[in-house]
């Protein structure tokens, strides 16, 4: 994750991401900050934000969502295992 915002941010200008930031923002997120950071002076592009993973494991803890039923035993495991990424 690059140094341009902090772990816990929900939102992420584009402006701030670079492409070593796929696993806060994915891979298309990272991909527009990138890209953006590189354009020579007097090209405009609409900006835009990120949704970063933090922000939505939050969602999904605030939700309630982050517990998962018991007897989804291999659907429990597959969730488990994705909201540890």
């Amino acid at each position: 994750m690059s140094q341009l915002f902090s772990p816990t941010a929900l939102v992420v200008p584009f402006e701030q991401l670079r492409m070593t930031d796929v696993e806060s923002v994915g891979g298309k997120n990272a991909s527009l900050g990138e890209m953006i950071s590189q354009l020579p002076e007097g090209v405009r592009v609409p900006t835009g934000f990120a949704t970063t993973a933090h922000a939505f494991r939050e969602f999904l803890a605030f939700e309630g969502l982050a517990v998962v039923p018991t007897g989804f035993a291999t659907t429990a495991h597959a969730f488990r295992e994705f909201l540890a990424f």
